[in-house]
């Protein structure tokens, strides 16, 4: 099989000339050189990115811990009773304030009898 001329030519002009040859490696070797240099710089940048990110992930978690303990802090049951007595002016019901609804009865359809209010001070009680 016959080559095409251009290759022909290039091959005759490359393996013609030392000189060509010579210009040619020390062009490639050139290129190794600057890619292993900017290869070399872009793993430095990827360090330091990787530094900064794992410095901040420390960071967040601190202050995921923080507010973990607040919220455990916050939502404690007597800071919520207490905020609720202060500041809303909740308070427990007495026994006579207490409404009990039968499990399978609804509310809406009938009427409200004394078999449903239970009398005590113990709040809502089960019977």
């Amino acid at each position: 099989m016959k080559r095409p001329r251009i290759v022909e030519r290039l091959a005759d002009v490359i393996s013609g000339s030392l000189h060509t040859r010579g210009v040619v490696l020390w062009t490639a070797a050139l290129a190794t050189g600057i890619l292993c240099v900017w290869q070399h710089v872009y793993s430095l940048h990827l360090a330091a990115e990787i530094e900064e990110l794992r410095i901040r992930r420390e960071e967040i978690n601190a202050e995921i811990g923080f507010v973990a303990m607040e919220c455990a802090v916050l939502s404690s049951r007597a800071r919520i009773e207490r905020y609720a007595r202060e500041r809303l002016g909740m308070r427990y019901p007495d026994g006579g304030e207490v409404v009990r609804l039968e499990a399978n009865r609804d509310p809406v359809g009938s009427a409200w009898h004394d078999e449903f209010v239970e009398r005590g001070s113990d709040g809502i009680q089960d019977g």
